[in-house]
């Protein structure tokens, strides 16, 4: 019997309604709430990252891309979900700070996951 148990990275936004509690309050709050909010799961463990308020500037942003995105540019509609999902691994992996991920990069290696799909 194979008792192996995948290990998942969960992102999570959560926005609460904490009147007057300072950052460290809020962060602590949270990160004892989250194990309710994923009941029958082992937790490793649980980390807030960090904690804005709406009307503060943010320390990080982070933009997202997704298969839609990639399956959405023309010329690329026929690749498949893992295809595409294959495309946002291959950004990540190589990513290169100095240019950053923008259409043009998704499409490059759009175009290297098409040709290999058709070698």
């Amino acid at each position: 019997m194979n008792d192996k148990k995948d290990t998942w990275t969960v992102t999570v936004q959560m926005t609460v309604f904490a009147g007057d509690m300072d950052k460290q309050n809020v962060i602590g709050n949270a990160e004892k709430q989250l194990p309710d909010l994923l009941d029958g799961t082992d937790f490793m463990s649980v980390n807030v990252i960090d904690a804005t308020r709406d009307d503060e500037p943010k320390d990080r942003i982070a933009i997202e891309w997704c298969i839609e995105d990639v399956k959405g540019m023309e010329g690329y509609e026929d690749l498949t979900d893992d295809e595409a999902r294959e495309v946002l691994r291959l950004v990540e992996q190589e990513q290169n700070a100095e240019i950053g991920v923008n259409w043009e990069v998704l499409a490059q290696w759009a175009d290297r996951v098409k040709s290999d799909r058709d070698v």
